[in-house]
């Protein structure tokens, strides 16, 4: 049975083994959503931030491993990235919409926690867009 230091013990484990790996890459996420109220609609303001993270470009041209990830199909062209939860400072990482990498634009197509025990970073899969 796994304890809370045990638990802890891997997070902060993690973040070594990951140290090197981690790039910079520049999020695009929605605000909270304001109503307007004139119209009624809820608007949504377009916010930037860089951030750190794992990512992995995925290029492999074989079928046979084809992979789904959060009910999205990861193809040649597509970006999967993690970022850490501390990295995000609160924002909900539900809301972000696209990831700018190596001067390439992917739109957000998925999201998944990840952790054992405690949810310590989301795993993303972007499609890139033309």
């Amino acid at each position: 049975m796994l304890t809370n230091e045990d638990l802890l013990f891997m997070k902060e484990t993690r973040k070594e083994i990951v140290h090197l790996r981690r790039r910079p890459i520049e999020i695009e996420y929605r605000s909270e959503g304001k109503k307007n109220m004139a119209t009624g609609v809820i608007e949504y303001v377009t916010l930037r931030k860089t951030v750190m993270s794992v990512v992995n470009d995925r290029t492999s041209r074989v079928a046979a491993e084809r992979r789904l990830r959060d009910q999205a199909e990861a193809i040649e062209g597509d970006l999967w990235f993690s970022i850490a939860v501390e990295e995000l400072e609160g924002i909900d990482a539900r809301k972000i919409v696209y990831v700018c990498h190596r001067g390439d634009k992917y739109s957000v197509v998925s999201e998944d926690p990840k952790g054992i025990g405690i949810y310590n970073r989301h795993e993303f899969v972007g499609k890139k867009t033309t």
